[in-house]
């Protein structure tokens, strides 16, 4: 009689969950359905601002005009006849590289290629929840879909998408011991060179030697080919356009950054003394990194160093989805949790671009995450998921 009870509660277990997990998706769905609906009107507005960048740069890189790709004035001329006269520049930042895999889109007329784009990048958020739902559950499907930081980047003709796919495919390989895998995955953020930084910490912390030398030998292939296509004129002429803080286009709206710049620039006393402030204590939060266990080196050093790192908008932050999802599934530690589900939440996104007053806080809950990271001492190290199973057997 006992053996048939507990068989039916199991059974009754078994049902509830699958019951939670079905409940998940179908929020998870509508969640993305809503977003991308209450943000489709910016899509026009999109084909021409963030978008048309990409597309230029594809359509110079087809046609072979690599030397003078990051040539302001070319950019510009190419931007007029796509979207009309009297425009400014909405320059191409990225590497040679990453505009010859862009390339084929200029096949296209600038309105099929962002039609075509578009649909690629919700197909890679598809990919990305189905992967996050076979690691860690549909729960975790739910949180990264609230994630507003995906939806703004795709709305807007941005590879937030893509940036957050490429972070994930690189911490779950790290977290199956597949260091080599990993390096290789991180490597390729390098089309968007600066949210690089975190992750290559990440694995300096962790002392991932194999993988740092995947990412290593990574990175230098693609130097190679990127001097291969650019010659030595196109890449004197991209560090200067780089390296010019005043070349059009570059930093635009400095106070809408999500990172300690955008701090300095709202904040109403000199941004020197923010950078010593805030910054300072950011610093040593990423450094403590170098004596936390893997999960919160992670945490640690990806999200201080992006914090730290210049020219970041809220939909760069796509490449935190990694730590903060660890974030979230700290239940056991309440301020860590709850801070992560905070920046994971569309609240944060709507609080960030409603005002400097409520953007100011959440800089303070982004550094309050970080804080309650490293609060959590040398505890035992949260191994991943399958060396847990592996121990619980």
């Amino acid at each position: 009689m006992s053996e048939a009870r507990e068989m039916e509660h199991v059974k009754t277990g078994r049902r509830a969950a699958r019951q939670r997990s079905i409940a998940n998706l179908l929020g998870a769905a509508a969640i993305l359905i809503f977003s991308f609906t209450a943000g489709s009107g910016i899509l026009p507005h999109a084909r021409t601002q963030d978008f048309l960048n990409l597309y230029t740069g594809a359509s110079l890189a087809r046609e072979g005009r690599f030397h003078r790709l990051h040539d302001p004035a070319v950019q510009l001329e190419r931007e007029r006849e796509l979207a009309g006269a009297g425009r400014s520049l909405v320059p191409f930042v990225r590497p040679h590289f990453y505009a010859l895999v862009l390339s084929p889109l200029a096949r296209l007329s600038l309105d099929a290629a962002f039609r075509v784009w578009i649909a690629l990048q919700a197909s890679l958020l598809l990919l990305l929840l189905f992967l996050i739902g076979r690691d860690r559950g549909s729960e975790a499907v739910l949180i990264t879909a609230m994630f507003a930081c995906l939806l703004i980047g795709l709305v807007h003709g941005q590879d937030s998408v893509l940036i957050a796919l490429l972070a994930y495919l690189g911490f779950r390989s790290l977290e199956r011991g597949r260091e080599v895998q990993g390096g290789l995955w991180w490597s390729l953020l390098l089309v968007k060179f600066h949210l690089a930084a975190g992750p290559f910490l990440v694995l300096a912390a962790g002392r991932k030697w194999r993988a740092i030398g995947a990412f290593a030998c990574a990175a230098a292939a693609l130097a190679a080919i990127n001097f291969g296509l650019s010659g030595r004129e196109g890449a004197e002429l991209y560090i200067r356009f780089l390296s010019n803080p005043f070349s059009e286009g570059l930093y635009p709206a400095p106070e809408k950054l999500a990172c300690l710049q955008g701090l300095g620039a709202n904040l109403p006393i000199p941004a020197a003394w923010t950078y010593v402030l805030a910054g300072l204590p950011v610093a040593l939060l990423a450094l403590l990194a170098f004596r936390r266990p893997w999960r919160q080196s992670a945490c640690l050093a990806q999200g201080g160093a992006l914090y730290l790192t210049p020219h970041v908008y809220l939909y760069d932050w796509s490449v935190l989805v990694p730590a903060l999802l660890l974030g979230a599934e700290e239940k056991r530690r309440p301020r860590v949790r709850g801070l992560s589900l905070f920046l994971l939440s569309p609240l944060s996104a709507a609080a960030f671009l409603a005002s400097p007053y409520t953007q100011a806080g959440v800089h303070g809950a982004y550094l309050m995450w970080l804080a309650a990271i490293a609060m959590g001492g040398r505890r035992r190290e949260n191994r991943p998921a399958e060396e847990d199973a592996e121990a619980a057997s």
